[in-house]
């Protein structure tokens, strides 16, 4: 047996009587020939590791200092302390609910520091209620398990008295509003959150009960659903019972469908349905309003696509659609009304002034041609009407007329 093998083993024995007397030893540093032994040596070090790291853990909680970091998952021997710990962190959470007159649930664990508390807990419940000293706060045992049960839904759950004091919060309300204790208009910061704002408004007999509310919180970011009730305490004075429901998420769905519902998903213009919606508009004002539309089709996209791919057709509807959105004004509609086909609708515009702007369109169009980015040509023909007394009569004679003007446009292209 060599001298460094003897000298390893020294040091394995030497740590682990540190170990069996309460010490931590220093890590063996060394490393031999034997892999068996080096492993050892290694194992040793860890138990070292663990123990040292037991020890701060077990003392901590000894003084009674519970907010520490618990030991890592890989310390097994700590199990059993941080189940400990566990315990204690849930007992000083309870008693200091206990101590702000708020409503808890008793432990479902054994034990004498349960039992005892537990029977705390019955002591207050019962002591305090509506006639007792006590009446800042709702805690007697009639009402205990309905206010708990509040504390398992998703939605904020406030009970608020006639002055205005928050008598009752549940998990998530007291988590999103903070330490919020009173929603009395003059108490409330000058830019207090929309949701303060409006519960505070919600919590008066002024309002005619039930009341359903929807609101946006811009501070939050938030939108929210605030469904209000007026109930009374068993002495008759009136609560005032919040739920608060976050509908962002539907109030975002919500916006994404309706412009899924009036939008082209290839061009992001008007659907057909919103251009004809814009047309109808503009035929009802026709006698105090003069306005103009116009039909728009794409020349040779079958040409296109067959010779160079529908990814290129795509292209050529998706340009000449930009070049159209981007000649109108906010108050005109453009839209796509088949495939290969548009609708323009100009609010309180004269033809001429329509001619005008499709023909900067057709500028547009020209100046992406001379770009010669294409080997393809890209063009469309259209055909304007006025829209006023004189008109045609119906929505559909209206289309047909100027369908008739684009085609008249396109064949006289081709001769």
């Amino acid at each position: 047996m060599d001298a460094n093998y003897q000298e390893a083993l020294k040091k394995i024995e030497s740590s682990l009587e540190q170990l069996l007397v309460g010490k931590a030893p220093e890590p063996i540093a060394d490393t031999t020939d034997n892999p068996q032994l080096d492993r050892i040596m290694e194992l040793t070090n860890m138990l070292s590791g663990n123990f040292s790291e037991l020890e701060t853990f077990a003392r901590n909680l000894a003084r009674g200092n519970l907010d520490i970091d618990p030991p890592g998952r890989r310390n097994y021997l700590a199990s059993p302390l941080k189940e400990l710990h566990s315990q204690l962190s849930g007992l000083t959470w309870i008693l200091e609910q206990l101590r702000q007159g708020r409503i808890v649930d008793k432990l479902d664990y054994a034990g004498n520091i349960s039992q005892a508390l537990n029977l705390l807990i019955d002591r207050l419940s019962g002591e305090s209620g509506p006639d007792s000293a006590a009446e800042d706060h709702i805690t007697s045992w009639k009402y205990h398990q309905i206010l708990l049960a509040f504390n398992h839904l998703q939605q904020m759950v406030l009970l608020v008295d006639k002055d205005g004091r928050i008598v009752f919060s549940n998990h998530p309300a007291a988590k999103r509003l903070g330490n919020l204790t009173v929603l009395r208009a003059e108490e409330l910061a000058e830019q207090a959150p929309a949701l303060e704002q409006n519960l505070s408004a919600l919590s008066t007999p002024a309002n005619t009960f039930p009341v359903y509310h929807e609101i946006y919180d811009d501070t939050r970011n938030c939108w929210f659903k605030i469904t209000s009730e007026q109930i009374s305490f068993p002495d008759g004075s009136p609560l005032y019972l919040h739920s608060i429901e976050d509908i962002s998420e539907w109030k975002s769905n919500e916006t994404r469908l309706k412009i899924s519902a009036t939008t082209d998903h290839l061009t992001g213009v008007y659907n057909r349905s919103m251009g004809i919606k814009a047309l109808e508009i503009a035929m009802q004002n026709r006698n105090h309003v003069v306005s103009s539309a116009a039909f728009v089709d794409v020349d040779s996209l079958k040409y296109v696509n067959d010779n160079f791919g529908h990814n290129e057709g795509d292209y050529v509807i998706k340009a000449i659609s930009g070049a159209l959105s981007t000649s109108v004004r906010d108050s005109d509609t453009v839209s796509r009304f088949g495939g290969d086909e548009f609708l323009v609708v100009f609010s309180g515009c004269t033809m001429e002034v329509a001619e005008k702007v499709i023909s900067r369109v057709h500028g547009k169009i020209q100046t992406v041609n001379d770009a010669g980015t294409k080997p393809y040509p890209l063009a469309f023909s259209h055909g304007v009407v006025q829209i006023d007394e004189k008109c045609a009569t119906t929505i559909q004679d209206l289309i047909t007329l100027m369908d008739k003007k684009m085609y008249e446009r396109k064949t006289a292209k081709r001769y």
